[in-house]
């Protein structure tokens, strides 16, 4: 590869001064565009109610009985789909009972469709270990909480 003096010029002391040509488009990830368009829902979700920032997803407090995931990234891409998947085979009645919860698309500000995962509100409760069933060291951080009728359930896999 040789390096191609057109596409700069020399100041007066012979230093490459400023790119005189043009550099190509560089295209943005698709996933980075993606992202950018869920930046602009979290913009709008936080500006309206109380947030919880996560690692992957932020948790923004719709009303008294449910609550929005939003991913941040891939991974919490992943995971509200993941969730949702668990909810509608497992619900509360497998062996990991989760909160009910399933995929809804929303519009960002600039109308492109993202999907969330809209899940019921549980009250967060930290339980010792001696009050802990087996399948809470199975939940993520043993993140659990009771739902609406006091059924302990998970809120994050």
């Amino acid at each position: 590869m040789t390096f191609d003096e057109s596409l700069v010029s020399r100041d007066t002391t012979g230093r490459f001064s400023e790119t005189v040509g043009s550099l190509p488009e560089v295209e943005l990830d698709p996933a980075a565009r993606l992202f950018e368009k869920y930046e602009m829902l979290h913009s709008e979700l936080a500006a309206k109610h109380e947030a919880m920032e996560g690692r992957t997803r932020n948790v923004y407090i719709l009303d008294d009985d449910r609550v929005v995931k939003v991913p941040t990234n891939e991974d919490g891409l992943s995971a509200i789909y993941v969730e949702a998947n668990w909810s509608e085979r497992y619900g509360k009645g497998g062996y990991i009972p989760i909160a009910e919860a399933n995929i809804e698309t929303w519009k960002s500000a600039d109308g492109t469709e993202l999907d969330v995962l809209v899940m019921e509100r549980v009250e967060e409760v930290y339980l010792s270990y001696k009050e802990m069933p087996d399948w809470v060291g199975s939940v993520d951080c043993a993140q659990v909480g009771y739902d609406r009728e006091g059924r302990l359930v998970a809120f994050d896999l």
